[in-house]
């Protein structure tokens, strides 16, 4: 038997995280995931006000925070339709910066993937330049699934990746067509390429790439693509509007 993955879901109860939460429950469900919310809050400050009040504090802030997530969460169950027990999942709250906080609660519980909300940026430029969820990317060690407001769970059925033609990139191909066989989605490796070289040195490039790739990967629905652009972001941005 399969082990159960486990999705570690992060949220801030925003309307920019609402369609992530959606997406991480059909996940869960249609997959029979394990779900972990993770809701992290700021510590309550009491010195920049400048009088300390110690009946306005509250003594137990992570008691009153994790209510308050099993409440969103059962909230958000109720209004997808969501039978109880028909999507194992727990609630966990910590306190501290947004993207640390979730790059700990990784390493210790080791989720399969972290779903994170885009929060409305525009673009994947937008996205590339500054966000909770790219600082998780980064430095996460996890796969994320960063989740546009759009994004519906339909299964997996296209994965792209950029390649760059670098042999440190065949582990992650790799992982991809692990993933995509579950789903037997198709597998684009794209290169974006703004014309820097002959055409006859990227075919050249292009093809002794994709013959390492299928020397060491064996997935029939593996394909490499080459886009021209002016730079990485506006041809990722491009192929995804096709």
């Amino acid at each position: 038997m399969s082990k159960v993955q486990t999705l570690l879901m992060a949220t801030d109860y925003s309307v920019a995280v609402m369609n992530a939460e959606h997406y991480a429950v059909q996940m869960a469900k249609n997959e029979d995931c394990y779900l972990r919310f993770l809701h992290v809050f700021q510590p309550p400050i009491a010195d920049q006000v400048g009088s300390f009040d110690a009946g306005k504090i509250d003594s137990a802030p992570a008691m009153d925070e994790l209510r308050k997530l099993k409440i969103h969460v059962s909230k958000l169950m109720q209004s997808m339709g969501v039978k109880p027990g028909e999507v194992k999942y727990e609630c966990l709250v910590r306190e501290g910066g947004v993207a640390g906080q979730i790059i700990d609660e990784a390493k210790e519980s080791y989720p399969d993937f972290i779903l994170m909300g885009t929060h409305g940026e525009s673009g994947f430029r937008e996205f590339i330049l500054g966000s909770h969820t790219w600082k998780v990317i980064k430095k996460g060690g996890i796969p994320v699934l960063a989740l546009p407001k759009d994004a519906y769970y339909c299964g997996f059925k296209k994965i792209v990746y950029a390649t760059e033609y670098r042999e440190g990139e065949l582990p992650v191909i790799n992982f991809l067509t692990q993933l995509a066989s579950r789903y037997r989605a198709r597998v684009t490796v794209l290169h974006i390429t703004a014309n820097m070289f002959s055409e006859e040195f990227e075919k050249k490039l292009s093809s002794d790439f994709m013959h390492e790739v299928r020397d060491r990967i064996t997935y029939p629905q593996l394909e490499l693509k080459v886009l021209h652009a002016t730079n990485v972001i506006n041809g990722v941005e491009g192929f995804n509007e096709r």
